[in-house]
């Protein structure tokens, strides 16, 4: 509940993935879906959501599948 200590954590967490995957992008997804959502999705470029969709379309060499396609809760 104290916005200092939830600063501090999303910093702590967002180096530590960006380390991890050397992608800000994938930094991020990670940091939105947790790792294991965002490792699952990157392994088969099978996003979950919309939001997801929308960040692996900026990672290079993604191409983006349709919204009604199976796999995507969009």
């Amino acid at each position: 509940f104290d916005p200092y200590d939830n600063a501090d954590c999303a910093s702590w967490l967002m180096g530590k993935y960006t380390r991890k995957y050397g992608n800000n992008i994938y930094a991020l997804f990670a940091y939105s879906m947790g790792e294991a959502g965002a490792e699952e999705c990157l392994k088969g470029h099978n996003p979950r959501s919309l939001y997801a969709v929308s960040v692996l379309e900026k990672a290079v060499g993604y191409v983006p599948r349709g919204y009604g396609e199976a796999g995507s809760d969009g």
